[in-house]
């Protein structure tokens, strides 16, 4: 299962405003998924003052390196994220951003609770991903260290995670080449 997210920091003064999501349909072929995408990143209105093409932020870990590879095959220039435990970011170029789950989730909640991200009302999945976020916990363990994760194996958590990516380009310089992610 992938998702997409769409970022629009010049729909609003001070804030990014998530204006675009939704989840590919489990067993939707590779293939077809870059090809859906790029038409995404093509149809994307120009937004005054932004300059440049969107940039396409992508959960590479596990399985999405492969997909990561296939985008780069597509002549797609994307910032991959590897979402890792620990505590520390590491960048080790365009392609291959470590960033622990609990500082991912956690930049978005803040953002969140700080207005600094707002969702538009007409995301198609937006019950869903509240839910998701309504089932995601954050859980302390024996040592101390601190985790968060969706409620149960039965619980996604895909959309939670494409939204803190979103945030978290939003929030970084990289972006400053443009103000459109996906």
């Amino acid at each position: 299962m992938r998702v997409t997210t769409s970022v629009s920091p010049a729909r609003m003064k001070s804030s990014s405003h998530i204006v675009f999501m939704s989840r590919f349909l489990l067993g939707t072929p590779y293939p077809s998924l870059v090809a859906d995408v790029e038409r995404l990143l093509e149809e994307l209105p120009e937004i005054p003052g932004t300059g440049g093409d969107p940039a396409l932020w992508l959960d590479s870990s596990g399985v999405g390196r492969g997909i990561a590879d296939m985008f780069e095959e597509a002549g797609c220039a994307l910032h991959g994220v590897t979402i890792v435990g620990g505590n520390e970011v590491t960048n080790n170029g365009r392609r291959d951003m470590r960033i622990p789950k609990t500082r991912l989730i956690g930049n978005l909640q803040l953002a969140l609770q700080t207005y600094r991200i707002a969702v538009s009302s007409d995301i198609l999945v937006l019950p869903t991903w509240i839910s998701e976020m309504e089932n995601f916990l954050m859980r302390v363990s024996n040592s101390g260290a601190a985790t968060r994760e969706a409620f149960s194996e039965q619980v996604h958590d895909d959309l939670v995670v494409a939204a803190a990516i979103a945030c978290w380009a939003a929030d970084n310089p990289a972006r400053r080449a443009t103000n459109r992610f996906i």
